[in-house]
């Protein structure tokens, strides 16, 4: 005798489906968490390590003038990169390289003293002080020089970076007057740090996109590579 048709029809659909699918659906959180929680791991240990490696004491200095490496000593933009973060950062204009102009495609100009990337600004994904924006136009003319010599073929070591990096945090960190001001500075020497960590202290790339920049991050946690080193390899191989 079968069940009456209403008895019938919830039988049959009761059976057609799993008694709990939230069950079918519990599997795929905890590894959507975990691979979050392994990316956020690695983002805070790549800030941590990159903030100690590029403002860690005498990196790249003597008594705080920036040292060349040995490989970059008689490279022109390598003495461009010691007299912009130096003393008298003006008299960078006169040991511009004449390839820069061809490279990037405008001349510097001297802005209180300091040469300027004229259309530079603050590249942050927190606002910064206003203060801060002639200091980050200074610091893009920087790694537009790194830009430049690697574009010339003859790109430079990670101590160039690094000194540009630190030139930019001590000059936002001299300008601060206010707690907000400290605060806004540590958080864009962080993410600083991070970003040159990342991209091994080499010429910078531009526009990234936020996939780009997790899987690099990754890599570089998981890949410690010298750049420098690995061209010359092949270069012999």
């Amino acid at each position: 005798m079968n069940p009456p048709g209403p008895l019938r029809k919830w039988l049959s659909d009761n059976a057609s489906r799993p008694t709990d699918q939230t069950d079918l659906r519990r599997p795929h959180y905890p590894l959507r968490w975990l691979v979050a929680a392994l990316t956020l791991t690695v983002l805070v240990a790549g800030q941590w390590m990159s903030t100690a490696h590029a403002v860690a004491g005498d990196v790249g200095s003597t008594a705080g003038v920036v040292v060349p490496s040995p490989e970059d000593a008689d490279n022109p933009y390598a003495a461009a990169v010691v007299t912009l973060t130096g003393p008298a950062p003006a008299a960078m204009m006169d040991v511009l390289p004449t390839t820069f102009d061809v490279h990037m495609g405008y001349t510097p100009i001297v802005v209180s003293g300091v040469p300027v990337d004229p259309d530079g600004d603050c590249s942050s994904p927190v606002p910064l002080p206003d203060r801060f924006t002639p200091l980050c136009r200074t610091h893009d003319l920087g790694y537009d020089l790194l830009r430049a010599a690697a574009a010339d073929s003859r790109p430079l070591g990670p101590w160039a970076r690094f000194a540009l990096d630190r030139m930019l945090t001590d000059a936002m960190q001299r300008s601060c007057s206010n707690p907000a001001c400290d605060a806004a500075a540590f958080v864009a020497r962080i993410g600083l740090a991070w970003n040159t960590w990342r991209q091994y202290g080499g010429a910078p790339t531009q526009q990234e996109t936020i996939p780009q920049l997790v899987s690099t991050t990754v890599e570089r946690a998981l890949v410690d590579r010298n750049p420098r080193t690995e061209t010359d390899t092949e270069e012999l191989s």
